[in-house]
């Protein structure tokens, strides 16, 4: 009943924001909460979880008690590896940054981002995505990356500078779902231009086509996991008879710069 990832970004943002004006760096912030055993953290978590009573009262008390000591602790243990400088951390700046920006070459579509956090420091921005769920290994993550799987380290540095012209951005994702947490810094990424142009194309002929994983095989896009991001998986008539065979045939009639950009 509970959206793990949203209820510890949320109290994470809840427990930043007071700090944003005063422009005070992670790590003093991280420091604040530790201070006397954690007991602003504590403090902090018990006030967070007040205000969330209508959404615990659903569970038992004793999950709702695991939920809040889980939510306290993984937050802590962010906040001792920020001290310790095992994760980068600048002074933050914006928290849920949102902005649109037009799609290059469609005149009209937006681009929709929102960015967890954007920290300054060492004469550039860093964008901070949290993530509390299952994530790729660091040497498969520059292939989800390159393949449109995630596109937050393609698209929200490029979202950043169109509202920042001369602001340089980097991107990390924070994985809170490890333990201890952890950073993974994505420095090698496609040029979001050149990401959107085939997309672009696909968008201006109005076509969806199915390209579930075993289509791409046959396209010679080995190694590609599409059903495994896709959220109508449980609809595709994929293993219908002769599916896998249309569908890689269309794919390669009106979709064919896009699955040349995945090969690449």
């Amino acid at each position: 009943p509970l959206d793990w990832g949203n209820l510890v970004h949320s109290f994470l943002e809840r427990l930043m924001e007071p700090w944003l004006s005063e422009k005070t760096p992670l790590k003093e912030i991280a420091k604040a909460m530790l201070r006397s055993e954690a007991k602003a953290l504590r403090q902090a978590a018990r006030k967070f979880s007040s205000q969330l009573s209508q959404r615990l009262e659903v569970l038992p008390p004793v999950f709702r008690q695991a939920e809040l000591n889980k939510l306290e602790e993984t937050v802590k243990s962010y906040f001792e590896e920020v001290v310790k400088e095992t994760v980068t951390g600048g002074i933050p700046t914006e928290l849920e940054f949102k902005r649109r920006v037009p799609f290059p070459g469609l005149e009209g579509l937006l681009i929709s981002g929102k960015m967890d956090r954007i920290d300054q420091g060492d004469g550039q921005f860093r964008i901070y995505d949290y993530k509390s769920g299952r994530t790729p290994k660091k040497k498969d993550l520059k292939r989800e990356v390159f393949l449109g799987y995630r596109v937050q380290p393609i698209l929200y540095p490029w979202i950043y500078r169109q509202q920042n012209p001369e602001a340089e951005a980097e991107f990390s994702f924070i994985v809170l779902g490890l333990s201890p947490p952890q950073e993974m810094e994505v420095t090698d990424r496609p040029a979001a231009e050149e990401f959107l142009r085939p997309l672009a194309e696909i968008l201006e002929k109005g076509m969806y086509l199915p390209t579930p994983t075993e289509t791409l095989k046959l396209n010679g896009i080995e190694g590609a996991d599409s059903c495994r991001y896709c959220e109508f998986v449980s609809l595709c008539r994929r293993f219908d008879p002769g599916a896998q065979r249309r569908y890689a045939g269309f794919s390669e009639k009106h979709i064919s710069s896009r699955l040349e950009a995945m090969k690449s």
